[in-house]
C-alpha cells in the first residue's frame, strides 16, 4: 500500500478512536433520515427539483438502495445499475463504469452525479461508499444542467447517522479476489455526528494478465450549527491502479478468437486514477417555509493510462493473408487532469397566489470545469495469433490531440409544483446556462446561452394511482476531445407518460417515451474529425418491487428500446461512411432484470437473480452484433445480531457473453462462473 493510503487510513482511525465515549446519539437533518429496507418505497427528493411523493413524481425515477446491492453482492456501479429498466451497463476498457441510458451512453450524455455533483468524467465507483442509487430518466438538464440528454445516475454517499456503529467485511473470492471495508459512523457532541468508510480491493480478472488494486476513503461530518442552521461536510479520495482490457479481436461480424481469457494486451499496459472530491452544504432555515442552501464542491481528477487498442487485420483485409492471423495492435496514451468547482445558492419558499399555493425554488450556480489532456496513438507491434510472435508494426503516425480547456458555466433556474385541484398536481422548471469555452492548446473559443425547460402534470385517478405525462429539454456541450470546428452543443427533446401504482408493500411505475437527439458531434476513433448527427429513441419501460408475500420479496425490471441514428456518418480513414438509419450501438431491443429474496427463519435467506439481454451492436456500423443473453445469480446469507456470512455467485450457468470493447474492433468477453465469501461483523 502506499504512503498516502497509509497516512490517510492512520489520521482517519486516530480521529475517530478519540470521539469513541461521545454520550448522546444526535438527530439527523430530515433529509438525511433512511429506511435501510432491502425494498424501499423510493425517495426521489434528493436527486428530483421537486419534493414530492414517488406517486406525484411526474417521471420515471428508480431508487436503487444499499440494502438491495448488498443483498446482491453488487461491488461497483454497473452492477447496480443492472435493476433500473431500460439501463444497459459495461465497462469502458476494463478501467471506468459506463452506461446507456435510453440508447445514449454515459460518455456522450448520460450524466453521472455524486450527491448531485456532476462528475468530470467517468471511473470506478464502489457501492461500498454509497448509501442508495438514483436514477433519473430522460432530459434532467432543468435540474442539473450539461450533459443530461438521456437521464442521470446520483450516486449518495452514506451520511453520519444519529447511533454508534462499526461496521467490518471482509470478502474473498474467484479470480483471487480480497476486499476489505471498514465503515464507522459516531455522534460527536454538541449536536453533531461523523463517518468514515475505508475500502481496499485486490482482484484478478477472468481475463488473462488483467488485474485491479482500488483504494477510498470518505470521511463526513454534520454539524449542527443552531437550531436554525447546519453544516455538512464531505471528502473522498479513491485511487485506481488497473489493468486496461483490450478485449478480443472481431472482424466484420465475426469472432476471430474462441477463447474468453485470451488477452491481448501490451505488456506494460497501465491505467492510474486519483480522484479527490469535496462537497460542503450549508442549511439556514429562514421561516417555517423558506430554507437557504448553499453548496460549495470541488472534484479533481488525474489519471494516466496507456493501452492496446486492437486495430483489426490489414494483412487480411488487403489480400495478402488468406485467413486474419496477424493482428495489429496501436498504443493509446493518455495523460489527463481534469478539475471541476463551483458553489450554487438556493432558495426554497412557498407562495400563495390567489388561492394556489405554490412551493417555489430559485436558485444560481456556478461552475468551472477545466480539461488539460494529451492523447496519443502509436504504432506499436503485431501478433500472429498462431504463434504468438509480435513484431514491428507499420503504421501510419496519428497527429497528437492535445487540449488546455475551460469552460465557464452560469446557471440560473426555477422550480415550481403546485395543485390545481385535489386531482390535479403540476410541476415546472426551467434553466438557463451561459457557456463561456476557450481552448488555448487550439486557439479556439465559443460561447452560448442554452434554456432547459421542463412541465410535468400528474393526475390522482385513485388513492393508489396516479398518471403523469412530462416534457423536457437538454444539451451537452461537444467534448474538450473532439478537434476541428465545435459545432453547437448536443440537444434532447422528450416526451414520457406513465402509470404508477402503490399498494401497502410494493411499488409500480411504467412509462412510454420519446426522445430526439440532434447536432450530435461525431469523432472517429482518433478523435480527428466530426460531423453532426441525429437519433431517436422510443421505448417503453415498467418497474415493480415490494413484498409480493410474507417474506418474499421482488424487484422485476424490464425495459423496451428502439434507437436509431437517424443521421450519422462517420470517417473510417480516408472514407466517410453514412450509417444513417442503423441501430444505436449497445441499445439491445429488451433488457430485463429480476431479483428475489426469500427469508427461510430468521437468520436464513436465500436470493436469485436473472439478467437478459437481447441481441445488441457495438459500433453504429451495426457490423458486429453481440448475441442475447441471460445471466443467474444467486445468494446464500446467514445472519445474527452482530454478524452475517453471504456468499454470492454469478453466471451460474457459466453463459457464453460478451459486453462492450473497443469501437468495432472488439469486445470483452463476460465473466464465468464466479461466488464471493464475505463475513461483516457490527459493533
Amino acid at each position: 500500500m502506499k504512503l498516502p493510503y497509509v497516512v490517510l487510513a492512520i489520521t482517519g482511525f486516530l480521529f475517530w478512536g478519540s470521539h469513541l465515549r461521545a454520550e448522546e446519539p444526535v438527530p439527523l437533518p430530515d433529509h438525511e433520515v433512511r429506511a435501510e429496507a432491502l425494498f424501499a418505497n423510493p425517495n426521489v427528493s434528493e436527486s428530483w427539483s421537486f419534493d414530492l411523493s414517488p406517486m406525484d413524481t411526474p417521471a420515471q425515477v428508480s431508487v436503487i438502495p444499499g440494502a438491495l446491492l448488498q443483498a446482491q453482492g453488487a461491488r461497483t456501479l454497473r452492477e447496480a445499475l443492472w435493476n433500473s429498466a431500460g439501463v444497459t451497463t459495461g465497462t469502458g476498457n476494463g478501467i471506468h463504469d459506463y452506461f446507456v441510458i435510453r440508447g445514449i451512453d454515459s460518455l456522450n450524455g448520460g450524466l453521472t452525479l455524486v450527491d448531485g455533483i456532476p462528475e468530470p468524467e467517468s471511473t470506478i465507483y464502489p457501492m461500498s461508499l454509497y448509501r442508495e442509487v438514483h436514477v433519473v430518466k430522460g432530459p434532467a438538464a432543468f435540474v442539473h444542467g450539461a450533459n443530461s440528454l438521456a437521464g442521470s445516475v446520483n450516486l449518495l454517499r452514506k451520511q453520519p447517522a444519529d447511533e454508534a456503529r462499526t461496521d467490518f467485511e471482509l470478502s474473498v473470492g474467484s479470480h483471487d479476489l480480497l476486499r476489505g471495508v471498514v465503515d464507522s459512523t459516531r455522534p460527536l457532541g454538541d449536536d453533531s455526528a461523523g463517518r468514515i468508510t475505508l475500502l481496499y480491493e485486490d482482484a484478478e480478472s477472468h481475463r488473462d494478465n488483467v488485474e485491479s488494486e482500488v483504494f477510498a476513503v470518505s470521511p463526513s461530518v454534520h454539524v449542527s450549527i443552531s437550531e436554525k442552521s447546519d453544516l455538512l461536510l464531505h471528502y473522498d479520495f479513491l485511487s485506481s491502479e488497473v489493468t486496461p482490457d483490450a478485449g478480443v479481436p472481431v472482424l466484420g461480424n465475426r469472432f476471430v478468437v474462441d477463447s474468453r481469457s485470451a488477452s491481448f494486451n501490451l505488456p506494460d499496459d497501465d491505467s492510474e486514477q486519483e480522484v479527490h472530491r469535496l462537497l460542503a452544504v450549508y442549511r439556514y432555515q429562514v421561516s417555517e417555509d423558506t430554507e437557504l442552501r448553499y453548496r460549495a464542491y470541488g472534484t479533481f481528477l488525474d489519471w494516466e493510462s496507456q493501452g492496446a487498442i486492437l486495430a483489426g487485420f490489414p494483412l487480411f483485409v488487403t489480400g495478402m493473408e488468406a485467413s486474419p492471423s496477424t493482428l495489429a495492435r496501436l498504443r493509446g496514451t493518455l495523460d489527463d487532469e481534469q478539475e471541476l468547482y463551483g458553489d450554487e445558492l438556493e432558495i426554497s419558499t412557498s407562495i400563495d397566489v390567489g388561492e394556489t399555493r405554490h412551493d417555489v425554488t430559485f436558485g444560481a450556480e456556478f461552475m468551472r470545469f477545466t480539461d488539460e489532456f494529451t492523447i496519443l496513438i502509436d504504432p506499436a507491434t503485431a501478433v500472429d495469433l498462431a504463434s504468438g510472435f509480435t513484431f514491428p508494426l507499420a503504421f501510419p503516425p496519428i497527429p497528437p490531440n492535445v487540449g488546455d480547456a475551460q469552460s465557464d458555466i452560469y446557471s440560473g433556474y426555477i422550480h415550481d409544483q403546485f395543485e390545481l385541484s385535489d386531482q390535479v398536481l403540476v410541476a415546472a422548471g426551467g434553466r438557463i446556462d451561459y457557456l463561456d469555452f476557450e481552448d488555448d492548446a487550439r486557439r479556439s473559443s465559443r460561447t452560448d446561452t442554452e434554456f432547459s425547460p421542463f412541465g410535468g402534470l400528474v393526475v390522482r385517478a385513485s388513492e393508489n394511482t396516479s398518471l403523469y405525462v412530462n416534457g423536457g429539454l437538454g444539451f451537452a456541450p461537444p467534448s474538450t476531445q473532439v478537434l476541428g470546428p465545435r459545432g453547437k452543443p448536443e440537444t434532447s427533446t422528450q416526451v414520457e407518460a406513465g402509470v404508477k401504482l402503490e399498494g401497502e408493500h410494493w411499488f409500480c411505475q411504467a412509462s412510454v417515451y420519446q426522445l430526439e437527439r440532434d447536432d450530435i458531434a461525431i469523432p472517429e476513433s482518433t478523435g480527428l474529425f466530426s460531423r453532426n448527427g441525429s437519433q431517436e429513441s422510443r421505448g417503453a419501460e415498467i418497474e415493480i418491487q415490494g413484498e409480493l408475500a410474507p417474506g418474499l420479496r421482488v424487484l422485476a425490471a424490464y425495459g423496451y428500446l428502439d434507437s436509431e441514428l437517424d443521421t450519422f456518418t462517420e470517417f473510417f480513414g480516408p472514407l466517410l461512411v453514412d450509417q444513417s438509419g442503423n441501430t444505436a450501438p449497445f441499445a439491445p431491443e429488451h433488457t430485463l432484470r429480476v431479483w428475489a429474496s426469500m427469508e427461510l427463519n430468521e437468520q436464513l435467506g436465500i436470493g436469485v437473480g436473472v439478467r437478459a439481454l437481447s441481441d445488441q451492436y457495438i459500433a453504429p456500423d451495426n457490423a458486429f452484433e453481440i448475441d442475447s443473453y441471460a445471466t443467474i445469480d444467486a445468494a446464500v446469507t446467514y445472519s445474527t445480531e452482530d454478524w452475517t456470512l453471504a456468499i454470492h455467485a454469478q453466471n451460474l450457468t457459466g453463459e457464453d457473453y460478451a459486453t462492450r470493447g473497443t469501437g468495432n474492433t472488439s469486445v470483452i468477453p463476460g465473466d464465468d462462473l464466479s461466488a464471493t465469501a464475505t463475513l461483516g461483523i457490527s459493533l
